[in-house]
């Protein structure tokens, strides 16, 4: 199994070991117009969000930004408020796991400079990180409130700076 195939095999470990089979796998979205495609390696439904996760297995925070932008175009939650959520695995193993911050900060410039912080919200985390985010939760129903949480300290810290 590829790392990524082994990054994506564990995150789905974490989640079902806490939440249960809530994952629901892959999405893809396209223009079939443009020959355009971008796809999320997980999706999660909560009651408010559509969850649109990003499993980084390199250091991709460019391509992370790219994949941003098209799903910005192409995503279609009518339902459901899309939240895109990364989770860095990269240098999981050493003294200095990869930092998320590189990721935010590309994501805020696109969100404010290209999208007019009309962008989807979204969450980045390494490994440790997200981790730490979901040890206190104990539902799906704590996750969307999390969740809520979390993007309203994040527009609240981009509207600031």
């Amino acid at each position: 199994m590829t790392a990524a195939g082994s990054n994506e095999a564990e995150f789905k470990e974490i989640i079902e070991s806490k939440f249960g089979e809530i994952l629901n796998g892959k999405r893809i979205w396209r223009d079939n117009e443009s020959q355009v495609e971008i796809s999320v390696d997980q999706t999660i439904e909560t009651d408010d969000y559509n969850l649109l996760i990003e499993i980084d297995s390199g250091n991709y925070a460019k391509l992370i930004v790219g994949q941003y932008t098209l799903l910005n175009e192409l995503h279609d939650c009518p339902d459901k408020k899309p939240v895109f959520i990364v989770v860095h695995f990269y240098n999981r193993y050493t003294d200095t796991p990869y930092n998320p911050e590189r990721t935010i900060r590309n994501l805020n410039f696109i969100n404010q400079k290209v999208l007019s912080e009309n962008g989807i919200p979204f969450l980045v985390f390494n490994l440790n990180t997200f981790n730490d985010f979901l040890t206190q939760i104990n539902s799906l129903k704590e996750l969307n409130e999390k969740i809520k949480e979390n993007i309203a300290q994040q527009s609240t810290v981009v509207k600031n700076k």
